[in-house]
């Protein structure tokens, strides 16, 4: 890992709580994860938005050449909330057609950086379809170690010395986790998953209202 990757990394580190990468923390009920597993079904009429109450507008966020709708996610593969997160995007997608998902794997620790090189090390090598089986490696366990990355590698066809190689010398690797920390910490985004829709706003969860209505919403505007 680059200096400048772990300075980046260290500030990160200190505004990331939304998911501790420590898994033996107990973590909080996330609103997002919970509401839309409870609600993705539901027809919860709409409601009013407030800035500042449902949303707020954020800048700087770079699209990757996204039109809009999009959807960026700030995750983190060992996030139990993302993870929680990941069936019912994936539902409102699938109705949703028009809507497009930019994930951005966040590097709060030099742990999460690990893990963040692995999501971009496989977008790199056009193996993003095994993405599902990459967050199997994650779910309620201990986080994988480069053991286990390794032999879920060679199940997918990819050499794990060539490829762990790759992820830590990738100059383009290196400036995408360094762009997504800056983009939070000027946005002040501050846990995962982290929800911007059409790179302008930073979506607010409660209870008081359904999700993807909000999302919707959002992306109208």
């Amino acid at each position: 890992m680059s200096y400048k990757l772990s300075l980046l990394v260290l500030a990160a580190s200190v505004v990331l709580a939304g998911c501790s990468p420590e898994p033996e923390v107990k973590l909080p009920v996330d609103p997002v994860a919970q509401k839309t597993v409870e609600q993705v079904e539901s027809s919860v009429p709409s409601v009013s938005y407030e800035e500042g109450v449902h949303y707020r507008v954020v800048t700087g966020v770079d699209n990757e050449g996204a039109t809009a709708p999009f959807i960026v996610e700030y995750f983190w593969l060992g996030c139990p909330h993302c993870q929680a997160f990941e069936a019912p995007l994936k539902e409102f997608i699938s109705k949703n057609p028009n809507f497009s998902v930019l994930k951005k794997p966040a590097a709060g620790s030099a742990r999460w950086a690990m893990d963040a090189k692995i999501y971009y090390g496989l977008k790199q090598l056009d193996k993003i379809s095994y993405l599902d089986q990459l967050f199997d490696q994650y779910r309620d366990k201990p986080l994988p170690s480069k053991t286990t990355i390794s032999e879920f590698l060679i199940s997918i066809d990819v050499e794990p010395k060539a490829f762990f190689e790759l992820v830590d010398t990738s100059p383009s690797i290196t400036n995408r986790l360094n762009a997504t920390n800056t983009e939070m910490l000027k946005n002040d985004i501050n846990g995962v998953p982290g929800i911007v829709i059409n790179g302008q706003y930073l979506v607010i969860p409660t209870r008081d209202v359904d999700f993807f209505d909000l999302v919707t919403y959002l992306s109208n505007k």
